[in-house]
């Protein structure tokens, strides 16, 4: 390859013994290899850490980071702050990449002189692999061609980890951490409407692909917890910052967040609490006038219609469709 810029990788980790090999040996094996790999154990009780030491003694790109536990948005802010290289990358320490995915990404980026450059995504689960966009697709984008694919959850969304960075967007970024707990879910979405802000040219590319591990105990596949409703507050956020800067991307903002409120909706239906489950309901009411209404089809558009109008039938079909899927 013509050209050999320095690419950082941060992995954050935090008890993941189970997964974090493959995550590593994902990174060393890449076809390109000028890389600087920081590995950052946010405070594992297992042998997280142990295994990230054990690496860096063969691997001399590996640089090992230790902490105290704060949060994934802490760690990858700890890795920031040791970053050299010219262009930034973050993987968290569950999944893996493809074995070309930074010679993809790196090429596109210098190629059509972009900031952000995009893969695919697969979700793994234990007994299958979903590829929601199998079919190839290269696109250049402006700024609000992307924000608009983010909002519709075409092609890629809010994460940061199928995405490489010019180390230059976060100069003034760096991921939102809670004053008043350790994990913010959803902090992707608290920076990357600002890095695109930034950015002059991004491009997608999903030739190569970020492998995202489903776990069933995972941070984010609980059921409901005192943090669902991040989902919520980040998708408020992302309104706000849109309604600034971007405001002929408001209609799919609002869809956003109309199913954000959804999905927090759900879990509480399960959790039978009630309280909450008005207030979300009463959000979602107010702001369906908002949303662009062409993009939601099929099931999606019968979802609304019965959460909107008739509650109590979508509560019932809701538990019923939930009971039988786990019994399956």
């Amino acid at each position: 390859m013509k050209y050999q810029d320095l690419i950082t990788v941060i992995v954050a980790g935090y008890n993941v013994e189970k997964y974090v090999k493959a995550t590593i040996e994902s990174i060393i094996n890449q076809t390109y290899k000028k890389l600087e790999i920081i590995l950052v154990d946010d405070g594992s009780e297992d042998k997280t850490g142990t295994i990230f030491d054990e690496y860096a003694k063969k691997d001399n790109r590996i640089i090992t980071i230790h902490k105290k536990n704060g949060g994934l948005s802490d760690a990858r802010n700890y890795g920031l702050k040791k970053a050299t290289g010219n262009f930034i990358s973050f993987i968290d320490g569950d999944d893996y990449i493809d074995n070309d995915f930074y010679e993809v990404l790196y090429k596109n980026a210098i190629d059509f002189n972009s900031e952000i450059s995009i893969a695919g995504m697969r979700r793994v689960y234990e007994d299958k692999i979903i590829n929601d966009y199998s079919q190839k697709k290269k696109i250049q984008l402006t700024k609000i061609e992307a924000i608009n694919i983010i909002n519709s959850t075409d092609y890629f969304d809010v994460s940061v980890c199928d995405k490489l960075f010019k180390t230059e967007l976060f100069k003034k970024n760096k991921f939102k951490k809670d004053k008043f707990k350790k994990n913010v879910l959803s902090e992707d979405t608290y920076i990357i409407f600002n890095l695109i802000f930034q950015a002059t040219n991004i491009y997608y590319d999903n030739s190569t692909n970020y492998n995202y591990i489903q776990r069933k105990n995972s941070f984010t596949h609980d059921i409901i917890n005192e943090v669902s409703f991040d989902f919520i507050f980040a998708c408020e956020y992302a309104i706000n910052f849109i309604n600034n800067n971007f405001p002929e991307c408001l209609p799919g903002a609002y869809t956003k967040y109309l199913f954000a409120c959804i999905g927090v909706y759900d879990k509480l239906l399960l959790r039978n609490n009630k309280k909450d489950k008005k207030e979300v309901l009463n959000k979602i009411r107010k702001n369906y006038k908002n949303i662009n209404k062409s993009i939601i089809k099929g099931k999606r558009k019968l979802q609304v219609f019965l959460i909107i109008y008739f509650p109590h039938i979508y509560d019932f079909l809701f538990k019923k469709i939930y009971k039988f899927k786990r019994l399956k």
